[in-house]
């Protein structure tokens, strides 16, 4: 038997299995075969992992390119980006006023020149136009993720040019249409904008949690105040009720709060409801404590230990899913960064080069997760969720050789001036940190190796979903 690539020597991560030595075979990009040994075997790649684990790429559910600088462009440096951090497969938030059927193809286009990595799209509802054209939208471009942005409301003339109030009507709407579909998703932003500060609002708009909050209180500890965790709690019983009623699927994503947990925990049973938790790198690995300060300003906030604490937990045990990182391309001078008001710093920051580091360094080292729940939360159960298992989101024959051969014991320090991407800083700048790809491999053809892309942009590709 003769083989494109062989990987040897290294600990496999295979899902609802123990770790193990494994040697992975791979041909035209599809996983062939798990072998004690493959001694004998030829193949015109050997590739030594002894002393490194093999792990499915990740797939990262919460991306967001084209936010600050168009989206051409960054398909090519944020895959790049991505690529470094061992995933292999992202999800892009698109949105747009006008019909997908108008806005999408183009975008496509550009992901389909650019990618260096396997992609798939959530669209926004933000008009009702789109909630008329979702049965089309499911059957045309198979895509089976629509995300409702409540957070926006009253600031939709102001992010989209659209006069649609993204009201709680239009979400019953959007659940209503959803509901028909068992393996349609609804990605929610759960947050009470009537409670907490506007995420949009300018820093001269009068808000009360501005009047109770001490003048020398500043940065992140500010933020957070303005954006309390149980403006997150809130929003979750309307979303998952109005879900019960209809029938939907909701994913809650980047959740931040001890509080959201204690109600996940206590009175709101996820798999009840057919429902899925997301939290964030940042919620994991930061608090407003953190040195990066205002650069991580982010919606909702990096909260306090006690909150990622509380998310860490959830993670672990079950309560919460996924992670994702809520990428955003940013440099400073865009950010707004030096300004000493927070309310005058833009959102967002870059994360999927970090994702997997974060997840083993404060995850796996400092508190014991198992490599297998790793490869569920970084991998597995996203490809679950959205339509892309088996193919991909696990180390199985038959599915497709997105792998992450990373190094758990050789610590590396973050740092923009090596992490591909268009932003020219890192949350986690300086820190050490483990779990860093010394390869990524997607279908079967690595795309980054020691510090350097391998390919050339239009290696990554569209992926269809069913619903």
């Amino acid at each position: 038997m003769s083989v494109d690539t062989i990987i040897r020597g290294g600990t496999v991560v295979v899902p609802d299995l123990e770790p193990r030595q494994l040697d992975v075979l791979i041909k035209g990009g599809t996983i062939v075969g798990l072998l004690a040994d493959s001694a004998g075997l030829e193949a015109a790649e050997v590739i030594d992992a002894t002393g490194l684990v093999v792990i499915p790429g990740g797939i990262e559910p919460h991306v967001h390119l084209g936010i600050y600088q168009p989206s051409d462009g960054e398909w090519f440096t944020e895959t790049c980006a991505a690529a470094s951090g061992g995933v292999t497969t992202l999800i892009n938030y698109f949105f747009h006023k006008d019909s997908y059927f108008e806005s999408l193809p183009p975008e496509l286009e550009i992901a389909r020149r650019q990618a260096i990595i396997d992609y798939a799209m959530h669209l926004g509802i933000m008009t009702e136009q789109h909630i008329d054209e979702m049965d089309a939208y499911v059957r045309d471009f198979e895509v089976t993720s629509f995300k409702f942005t409540g957070h926006w409301k009253g600031y939709e003339k102001q992010r989209i040019g659209s006069d649609t109030r993204l009201d709680d009507g239009l979400l019953y709407q959007t659940l209503e249409k959803a509901g028909k579909y068992p393996n349609v998703r609804i990605p929610v932003h759960s947050q009470n904008v009537e409670i907490s500060i506007p995420p949009f609002a300018q820093p001269h708009e009068p808000h009360y949690l501005k009047r109770r909050t001490p003048e020398n209180v500043v940065g992140l500890d500010l933020w957070e105040r303005l954006n309390p965790g149980f403006t997150e709690t809130e929003y979750i019983f309307k979303a998952l009720y109005l879900a019960e009623l209809t029938g939907a699927s909701v994913y809650l994503v980047h959740l931040s709060s001890a509080e959201t947990v204690r109600i996940l925990r206590e009175r709101l049973d996820l798999t009840k409801y057919n429902s899925f938790g997301e939290t964030c790198a940042h919620y994991l690995g930061l608090t407003v404590d953190s040195p990066c300060g205002v650069l991580a300003k982010v919606n909702p906030p990096v909260r306090r230990e006690e909150d990622q604490n509380a998310l860490w937990g959830a993670l672990i045990e079950g309560t919460l899913s996924t992670v994702g990182t809520d990428h955003c391309a940013a440099r400073r001078a865009i950010k707004n960064a030096d300004d000493p008001d927070v309310l005058k710093v833009k959102l967002g920051f870059p994360g999927m080069a970090t994702m997997l580091p974060v997840l083993v360094t404060h995850g796996v080292k400092k508190r014991g997760m198992s490599l297998t729940r790793l490869a569920e939360v970084f991998s597995t159960n996203s490809a679950k969720i959205f339509g892309l298992y088996p193919k991909k989101g696990t180390i199985a024959v038959g599915s497709d050789a997105d792998l992450a051969i990373i190094d758990l014991e050789n610590p590396k320090v973050a740092s923009a001036s090596w992490i591909p991407g268009a932003s020219d800083y890192s949350v986690f700048e300086g820190e050490s940190m483990y779990g860093w790809p010394a390869r990524t491999l997607v279908r079967g053809r690595t795309v980054w190796q020691d510090g350097q892309i391998k390919v050339e942009g239009g290696h990554g590709q569209w992926l269809p979903r069913r619903a």
